[in-house]
């Protein structure tokens, strides 16, 4: 269906993409619904994607396909890097969403969301 008038519209999602594919940003669709409408990106970060457990050692994780099984060492270089690239895709999903009009908020899932979502609505509140 067709949204006539303008409209919140909540996207929700993960925004996790095939790294080879283009930006998200560069889709017209979205573009064309950020042009006619008043979009907001949450985005869901699972623990498991955003911080690395605690301890030492070796961690045997599988791709979400099933395809590939990897081991990754936990030692701090490591998590040194596995934070700078949980920091660089937040900082790149703020700026693909910004140029587009486009107010984003991340929740991480498992945790409490009112309060955040409450936050971005008095941030936006018009006065």
């Amino acid at each position: 269906s067709q949204l006539r008038s303008m409209s919140i519209v909540f996207l929700l999602s993960d925004f996790i993409t095939d790294p080879n594919t283009n930006r998200l940003a560069e889709l017209p669709d979205l573009k064309v619904l950020a042009q006619k409408h008043d979009v907001v990106p949450i985005v869901f970060m699972d623990q498991l994607e955003s911080s690395l457990p605690a301890g030492r050692g070796l961690l045997r994780f599988r791709s979400a396909e099933g395809r590939r099984e990897m081991l990754l060492s936990l030692s701090s270089s490591q998590r040194n890097t596995f934070d700078a690239l949980v920091e660089k895709r937040t900082t790149e999903l703020r700026d693909l969403f910004y140029p587009l009009g486009m107010d984003c908020l991340f929740l991480k899932v498992g945790e409490a969301f009112i309060d955040p979502l409450m936050t971005l609505f008095e941030r936006r509140k018009k006065v």
